[in-house]
């Protein structure tokens, strides 16, 4: 059953939008957080607490690797080792926009395995090749991801039920000698935690990693170990109270859809209509008359709504791990570049995490963190 409230008028900050309130929208989703499900058909379009078969008490910095981050819009590469230090090298590095012509699975791979051989240069051995995918997936357990469905409104076909590792071997030939591994990129984002956070003990406290850029999306820590992968930006939800506005999660906060989001809480508004793009959004929010204010406040409240899910997931986790610290690594366009979102999400975590009496602790994971986690 999906909770019902008006999440537009919360943006428009007629309402507010509590952890309770959270709590309520995610009861599903959360009651899995201790038992992982794998996919039924009913689940197939909404899948949740995906396992990621990556232990976080074992990950380190000792691999080298030619790591991809496949994101909503863009791709990045890099060829990842670490010094004696544990500190990252990152050689190669490229970042580009996923051009239209990429607009089915096999132009995917044919695009991945490029991007791999210009990274690793004139070399003809490829190394283990790791990739940070940022659409659902499950996991398989020799490292390899079936896709459930492409995220984020991409114009790229028949990728639904495909394996990503296989069809890539095959496209790279004789010359990739290692292995392919893959996990999601807020998985990814949770692990470079650990790397920017080095001095900090995690045995006694909660991990996320949460990623607001095209999507959105939160993974945690289960005891300490297992990494899960919520996909909460898949969360069906509705956006008005009257039962219309049927949407996902991520038409909250990802940049894809947070335009078309404000847009349809501040009707009336003849600055917002103007916007079509976050970047264009954050631009006007910025200015000073009323109308841009109006939408600033509606960014923030939109950044309060991302916290207090985050919010009640911690709050769930420590009900049954008895924990009272938390670690969130957070990324993304949005979170990054957005003017207003990153004040507004970070006050309103810390301020959950103060009635909840926990220490918060909250690290920033900037464009190549994910390329360094998979190499972990």
């Amino acid at each position: 059953m999906i909770f019902v409230m008006n999440i537009l008028e919360c943006i428009s900050g007629k309402e507010e939008f509590t952890p309770d309130d959270a709590e309520r929208l995610l009861d599903g989703m959360l009651k899995r957080t201790y038992s992982p499900t794998d996919l039924s058909e009913s689940d197939e379009r909404n899948p949740f607490m995906l396992e990621s078969f990556v232990d976080f008490s074992k990950t380190s910095r000792s691999a080298s690797a030619i790591c991809l981050d496949i994101g909503g819009t863009n791709i990045r590469s890099a060829k990842a080792s670490f010094d004696k230090n544990g500190e990252a090298i990152l050689q190669g590095c490229i970042s580009e926009r996923i051009g239209k012509d990429i607009d089915s699975f096999d132009k995917l791979i044919e695009e991945m395995a490029r991007r791999v051989r210009l990274t690793n240069g004139a070399k003809n051995d490829l190394p283990d090749i790791r990739i940070c995918f940022s659409h659902p997936f499950k996991s398989i357990e020799n490292g390899d991801a079936e896709i459930i469905f492409l995220s984020k409104d991409t114009g790229i076909r028949g990728a639904e039920g495909k394996i990503i590792g296989k069809p890539l071997r095959q496209a790279l030939g004789s010359d990739l000698k290692g292995s392919i591994k893959i996990i999601n990129d807020t998985v990814a984002s949770l692990i470079h935690a650990k790397y920017a956070l080095a001095e900090f003990d995690f045995g006694n406290a909660l991990v996320y990693g949460v990623v607001v850029g095209t999507g959105t999306n939160i993974a945690l820590c289960r005891d300490g170990k297992e990494i899960v992968n919520t996909e909460i930006g898949q969360f069906p939800i509705i956006l008005e109270s009257d039962g219309n506005s049927k949407a996902v999660f991520e038409h909250i906060t990802g940049g894809k859809y947070i335009c078309r989001t404000i847009r349809k809480a501040l009707r009336g508004n003849r600055l917002v209509d103007s916007a079509k793009t976050a970047e264009e959004l954050g631009e006007i929010a910025v200015r000073n008359s009323i109308e841009s204010i109006e939408i600033r406040n509606a960014i923030e409240n939109a950044a309060r709504i991302e916290a207090a899910c985050l919010g009640a997931i911690i709050r769930y986790q420590m009900r049954i791990e008895s924990k009272c610290r938390a670690v969130a690594s957070i990324g993304g366009s949005i979170y990054e570049k957005l003017p207003f979102f990153k004040e507004a999400f970070d006050e309103k975590i810390g301020k959950i995490a103060k009635d909840l009496n926990c220490e918060m602790l909250l690290s920033m994971t900037s464009g190549y963190s994910n390329l360094i986690a998979a190499a972990m």
